[in-house]
């Protein structure tokens, strides 16, 4: 496969550029948005940003990251590729997010409590 400007790219690498370059969208309702991110059920990676795409130097050599949060937690291994002629600083953090189970009884919005966190 050839993308214009990228030159030869495998499937994996297209997966991953449509996914790191994605701008992520906030849990909405159906009527009202929220400030805080949706679940991955809700807005899958986000909007496509061909732009961003097209002219990103940074890649990387996964499109998603599991953690499994369980007693079995597993561990996770990224490799950031800096492809532009300039040095890049790059900051690792978290974003949380809506996820599928935190849904009180008879109500579309997540709930946080006074720590911040979201509940169930």
């Amino acid at each position: 496969m050839e993308a214009r400007g990228k030159g030869k790219v495998t499937p994996a690498e297209i997966k991953s550029l449509l996914s790191t370059t994605a701008n992520p969208n906030v849990f909405h309702d159906g009527v009202t948005a929220s400030p805080f991110l949706g679940s991955i059920a809700q807005r899958g990676r986000g909007l496509i940003d061909a732009y961003k795409l097209m002219h990103t130097t940074t890649k990387f050599n996964v499109s998603t990251i599991s953690f499994n949060n369980t007693e079995h937690i597993a561990p996770a291994y990224i490799q950031i590729n800096n492809t532009g002629s300039l040095p890049r600083v790059y900051t690792v953090g978290h974003v949380g997010a809506a996820t599928v189970y935190t849904l009180p009884k008879n109500s579309s919005i997540p709930q946080r409590n006074n720590l911040g966190d979201f509940v169930a």
